[in-house]
């Protein structure tokens, strides 16, 4: 009976939830190394980054922990403008976004949706990810986020 009540509440729609996996830590060289191993194509900046903040999230189906896993991760660098501004403008621009996602573990260093509704928007050049990378208008702050969904 017990194994019948199991499958049948793993049966029809179930919520997803939403879990803090990963936040970068330590001294900013380190923040830098780890942040170039998920996103390489900072390479040409790294050196110049004076801060970084990155989450990893998991988005999953509530209940009895089976089902699919999706990980989002989100990202604040900050550099000099003229840094920011040479690393960009190989990037394709991506207006009109549909969707802009915010982590559900709110994190003061990322944009409200004023701030959001500002940034200029590129295509991530990572294959194998959704996601999009903002830039303020200063042109002195990266957001990046990525997604497997």
């Amino acid at each position: 009976m017990a194994i019948i009540a199991l499958a049948i509440s793993g049966c029809g729609p179930q919520p997803e939830t939403t879990n803090l996996r990963y936040e970068l830590s330590g001294p900013l060289n380190d923040r830098v190394a780890k942040t170039l191993k998920l996103l390489p194509d900072i390479a040409s900046i790294a050196h110049e980054l004076t801060r970084v903040e990155m989450i990893e999230e998991s988005v999953g189906i509530a209940g009895i922990g089976l089902g699919p896993t999706d990980l989002a991760w989100f990202y604040r660098m900050e550099a000099p403008a003229e840094a920011i501004s040479t690393w960009s403008a190989g990037l394709t621009p991506s207006p009109g976004l549909s969707h802009v996602a915010s982590p559900s573990n709110a994190r003061d260093w990322w944009p409200d949706e004023a701030a959001i509704d500002g940034l200029d928007f590129f295509a991530l050049p990572t294959t194998g990810a959704d996601g999009w990378i903002g830039i303020s208008p200063d042109r002195n702050v990266i957001f990046v986020h990525r997604s497997t969904r």
